[in-house]
């Protein structure tokens, strides 16, 4: 593209612009000051980039118009940051091979973690990718104590499964823990923010299933975040997925996904 982006530390560029008064929000959020885990706040140091020239900018033209000794790295608010509730910041590598740019998405809360560190080189960009979750968000690095899995028995869960049987799905996945042939369920992490869960499930696309049940139960019960236990419990051609309380065990809400059983070939 023609147009070039500006000089500047750690450029900040708007690509969607439906929505000024989100974008203050994003700004507000994007450049305020953080807590971090040693106790000491950070604040990112953005050159913000609000021009309507790039908007519907993908992050490969970005990357083209920056000028020749720009850092290495590009922040960008496109419509996906918009569109979320959390507002995710697209991160971009800027590499000379602009056709396959690596990139993962940062909460407004831990831009400054990514930001402060490159700025200064302390930390690459792959260092931050590694630690991004299931869904290329980067939301801090955890220590070893905060990645908690919970060991759930059978009887535990079906002890808590019987005091919430109120919906057609609950009752349902009562009887399947019932049914359960093993002991001891495979470990389940402690989430600390449930809306991961929901974006997750959100943009799945179950169509090749068999059955789904409970999954708007799930959503409504993740949408909010906060904590809770991810427990995945495999059955014959599917699983069960729920959202367990962390101090009872007691479903807040649970998700069948029935896959078709495989075709019967038959000797000849």
């Amino acid at each position: 593209m023609s147009v070039r982006l500006p000089q500047g530390q750690s450029l900040l560029v708007r690509t969607d612009f439906n929505d000024d008064v989100e974008w203050a929000t994003v700004i507000a959020q994007c450049t305020d000051e953080y807590r971090q885990s040693d106790g000491s706040t950070a604040q990112a140091s953005l050159t913000v980039v609000d021009d309507r020239d790039f908007e519907s900018t993908s992050s490969t033209a970005l990357a083209q118009s920056l000028p020749d000794d720009a850092s290495d790295y590009l922040f960008v608010a496109d419509n996906e940051t918009f569109d979320d509730s959390e507002h995710l910041i697209l991160v971009v590598k800027v590499s000379p091979n602009t056709d396959q740019l690596e990139t993962f998405r940062v909460t407004p809360a831990h831009l400054a973690e990514v930001e402060n560190n490159l700025s200064i080189a302390n930390l690459d960009f792959d260092e931050f990718v590694s630690a991004t979750d299931d869904f290329d968000v980067f939301r801090g690095f955890e220590s070893p104590a905060e990645r908690t899995e919970i060991t759930v028995t059978k009887k535990q869960l079906t002890d808590a499964a019987q005091t919430n049987t109120s919906t057609p799905t609950l009752e349902r996945f009562y009887r399947a823990a019932l049914d359960y042939v093993v002991d001891v369920l495979p470990p389940a992490p402690l989430v600390p923010n449930l809306r991961a869960n929901y974006d997750y499930v959100a943009a799945t696309d179950y169509s090749y299933s068999h059955e789904v049940a409970g999954r708007e139960e799930y959503l409504e019960a993740s949408k909010n975040g906060g904590s809770g236990i991810g427990l995945t419990m495999p059955i014959s051609n599917g699983y069960w997925q729920a959202i367990l309380d962390p101090e009872t065990l007691q479903p807040r809400a649970t998700m069948l996904v029935q896959m078709r059983p495989p075709p019967t070939v038959r000797a000849h």
